[in-house]
């Protein structure tokens, strides 16, 4: 496996069209300027997202972020220098006042260790009169301008080992730096408290803060019970962990997550950097690291959601990004009884999600692998309603500390039945690029361990999806390589989950993994362009022990569902071992007529003609109307490209 690297750039193009009914996906644009942090949202926080993706509603409401509808006018700037200006300016804030924070200084909260340290207090105010808490280098001309996404180059450093190039031909330090020295969260807020904007600052903690011997720290950043609250152009780290690990006990430096968003409403975190956040095997005090968690508080009726996470580098060893996974409002253990209170209406795009490849342990279980960051998946839902998943780059996932590295993992789960009331429903992840991961996209609807069911998973509308390097990991336990696996725990359901117009360029193990004794229903599967595993498409042996066969498998397993125009690309034409519109005449992906085919990279979009798109093509593919749409098989590749461009 190979780390690629790339220089930002910016993207520009614009487009629109609308996206609803089961056949009107694949190969259609949606509303909205890929680019634009406020593509489905205008003024006065109006949403354009449209009603529905296929079966999948999408997000009802959304935040205004233009910097120009987050005015702070009082005319009064707090000039801080030192932590103990900063709390002087914190004690005496007043709607719309602005805290400045001279660039290149370093401020630590003066608060005894262990008390919370920046405080920010509720003081009603309203979207006129936000505070803004800034550096006071976001006026230099050099740093990033409104709707940019910031670089480490604006805290002066030039590059990042074994991240991407960021482009940076002259380092400066225009960022302030609030940097935690005890044993709490740095930034944290008042509940109820409101209309924050953090700009130009880099917010992080020494190696030995959260105390001896762990020196654990459990977030940068709680949100808590505060709203409209936003991070734009910031840089929130750990430690890094080039040169120490294995970590020893008691010689850790797990930062647990940049951003817990609890039970708060109406967050944007916006054109920023996040790095380093791990949790150490065996040898920690964590085990799941995030940049972001949210969907996690038992307080019932709290409104939570309307987050907005976009244009980011995202760093965490577990899942760059969850939702869910922890206690719920719901107390009583029968689901049924349950409302539903999840957070809603979620926005996640262009952000590249990615997992350095020096948090790999060297190669071969003999070696071990206590004191390296605990690695599972890219991006995992377990409790939320309305999300949006668009035009992300998952980079780097593998297996060997209990799960396998799926790109995506949307799994609704009473997390050790603390959450009955979980649900994942309205799902919509479209123009999205995986790359280096153990495996695909995960559909589980698991019980916890102790056997406590939720309310399960319903309307998820996955296409147009490029998958590119999935595979069997060979040096470490579980990295199986499955591109698509579906399967869950008897009690629990998962309804019309809808796989359209996505492409696969190579699996590990196989191309499908299905089973479980769920009840999986009105599932729409089609127009996928798959590639042969090491096996025939795997089935877990509960719901079906005996028929030896793909078709068997679905009707054993699936109920009222339909597998139409995929094409398996070097499998088995056996009468009856898919279903019969399946599609396998292909026998090695060089024959499907993409422009330019490799295992990972080259240029996958099918050929339509004589140098159409593109000059290697020779003719038109036998796929380029396949599709029981009449539209070219797999992902509308011109589209990923458009959504994920400039975003490395």
């Amino acid at each position: 496996m190979l780390l690629s690297t790339f220089v930002r750039g910016q993207s520009t193009w614009t487009g629109s069209a609308t996206l609803q009914g089961n056949f009107s996906i694949g190969q259609t644009e949606p509303v909205g300027s890929g680019s634009d942090e406020n593509a489905y949202c205008g003024p006065g926080n109006t949403p354009s997202f449209g009603a529905a993706d296929d079966v999948a509603a999408l997000p009802q409401a959304c935040m205004y972020t233009a910097l120009s509808a987050t005015p702070a006018l009082s005319g009064n700037t707090w000039t801080v220098n030192t932590g103990a200006d900063m709390q002087t300016a914190i004690n005496g804030l007043h709607c719309g006042d602005i805290i400045s924070i001279t660039a290149g200084v370093t401020i630590s909260p003066t608060t005894p260790s262990g008390a919370p340290q920046f405080l920010f207090p509720a003081l009603g105010c309203d979207d006129n009169h936000w505070i803004w808490v800034e550096s006071s280098g976001i006026s230099n001309a050099a740093f990033p301008p409104e709707g940019t996404r910031l670089t480490p180059c604006q805290a002066g450093v030039a590059s990042l080992p074994g991240r991407p190039a960021y482009g940076c031909p002259a380092p400066q330090l225009l960022t302030a730096k609030i940097l935690m020295t005890g044993s709490t969260l740095p930034i944290t807020f008042v509940s109820g408290a409101t209309h924050y904007r953090f700009m130009g600052l880099e917010i992080t903690r020494t190696a030995t803060a959260g105390g001896a011997p762990s020196h654990f720290v459990g977030s940068l950043v709680g949100i808590g019970g505060a709203h409209h609250i936003i991070f734009d152009r910031d840089w929130l780290h750990g430690v890094p962990a080039e040169g120490t690990l294995p970590q020893a006990s008691g010689a850790t430096t797990e930062t647990n997550r940049g951003v817990n968003l609890a039970q708060s409403h109406s967050i944007a975190i916006l054109h920023s950097y996040f790095t380093d956040f791990y949790c150490i095997s065996v040898n920690g005090s964590c085990s799941d690291a995030q940049a972001f968690t949210g969907g996690i508080g038992t307080a019932a009726n709290t409104a939570w959601g309307t987050y907005k996470i976009v244009d980011n580098f995202l760093e965490g060893a577990a899942e760059t990004i969850i939702f869910g996974g922890g206690s719920g409002p719901c107390t009583n253990p029968d689901p049924a009884q349950c409302s539903i209170d999840s957070p809603a209406d979620i926005e996640i795009r262009r952000n590249h999600m990615f997992k350095p490849l020096q948090w790999m342990p060297p190669p071969g279980p003999s070696s071990g692998f206590g004191g390296w960051p605990v690695v599972k998946n890219g991006f995992e839902i377990k409790n939320a309603v309305r999300v949006l998943l668009e035009g992300n780059i998952v980079e780097n996932a593998w297996g060997g500390f209990s799960q396998v590295g799926y790109g995506f993992l949307f799994t609704p789960k009473s997390q050790s039945g603390l959450c009955p009331g979980c649900i994942l429903t309205d799902v919509t992840a479209r123009y999205n690029q995986g790359k280096h991961l153990g495996g695909g996209i995960q559909f589980l609807a698991a019980n916890s361990d102790a056997g406590a069911s939720c309310k399960g998973a319903f309307r998820e509308s996955i296409h147009d999806n490029l998958f590119d390097g999935i595979y069997q990991d060979t040096t470490l336990v579980a990295a199986d390589g499955y591109e698509l696996d579906t399967s869950g725990s008897s009690g629990m359901t998962q309804d019309r989950v809808n796989v359209v117009h996505n492409t696969f360029t190579s699996a590990g193990k196989a191309d499908i993994l299905l089973g479980g004794l769920a009840a999986e229903t009105n599932f729409i599967w089609r127009d996928n362009i798959m590639v042969k595993g090491e096996f025939n498409t795997v089935n877990r042996g509960n719901c079906d022990t005996v028929s030896g066969t793909i078709l068997g498998k679905m009707n054993a397993c699936w109920t009222n569902y339909s597998f139409l125009n995929n094409l398996i690309v070097g499998r088995s034409t056996a009468t009856n071992f898919y279903p019969a519109t399946t599609i396998t005449s292909a026998a090695s992906a060089s024959a499907v007529g993409f422009v330019n085919y490799q295992a990972e990279g080259g240029d996958l979009r099918l050929c339509k003609g004589l140098n159409n798109p593109a000059a290697p093509c020779a003719g038109a593919s036998a796929y380029a109307t396949a599709g029981s749409d009449g539209l070219p098989l797999g992902a509308n590749i011109t589209l990923v490209n458009q959504y994920t461009q400039g975003i490395q």
